[in-house]
């Protein structure tokens, strides 16, 4: 499985048809779980895939001329891109197969992780009667999500309160 479009001037991997970065991803990965919906597989992923490219990415530097830097630089604006980006697809334009040479062809482009197939349980046997069955949940926000009641109800009564904290002494 091939490595999403990473672009590192932006430092955002293409999910789903848009470019999301570091927080658009996790705030994407919050939102879902907030939601009740575990499958957060391939979010996940994007953004593990994401954190390494970036972590492996080092900066190359080289000297040039006044005029050949402009010349890039116009070039390309012309194009879109920054002059990193434009100066990559150059140098991998003029040696298409720079990296077959390389034992470890692409130490940025790890191998994805298998998506674990989601399990779906069937219903939950009936509670006995008075009880209120609390179905698997799991993760901030799930219970809200599902609207359930919070797991402690505290009921009206007519008995007297009794404080378990200690009454601040009143001072003579």
């Amino acid at each position: 499985m091939p490595l999403p479009p990473i672009d590192l001037e932006k430092e955002a991997i293409q999910y789903e048809g848009a470019w999301c970065s570091r927080d658009d991803l996790a705030k994407k990965i919050r939102a879902t779980l907030d939601m009740g919906d575990f499958n957060i597989g391939k979010l996940s992923l994007a953004l593990e895939q994401l954190n390494q490219v970036l972590s492996s990415a080092r900066t190359v530097a080289f000297r040039a001329q006044a005029e050949m830097a402009d010349a890039l630089t116009v070039a390309a604006t012309r194009n879109n891109k920054t002059v990193g980006a434009y100066l990559r697809e150059l140098i991998l334009a003029a040696n298409p197969g720079i990296f077959d040479k390389i034992p470890n062809p692409s130490p940025t482009a790890p191998e994805p992780l298998p998506v674990q197939p989601t399990v779906t349980l069937g219903p939950l046997p009936p509670a006995p009667s008075g009880v209120h069955p609390i179905p698997l949940i799991a993760g901030p926000g799930a219970m809200r999500a599902a609207g359930m009641p919070p797991p402690l109800a505290i009921e009206p009564t007519s008995e007297p309160v009794v404080e378990l904290t200690r009454p601040k002494r009143k001072d003579p």
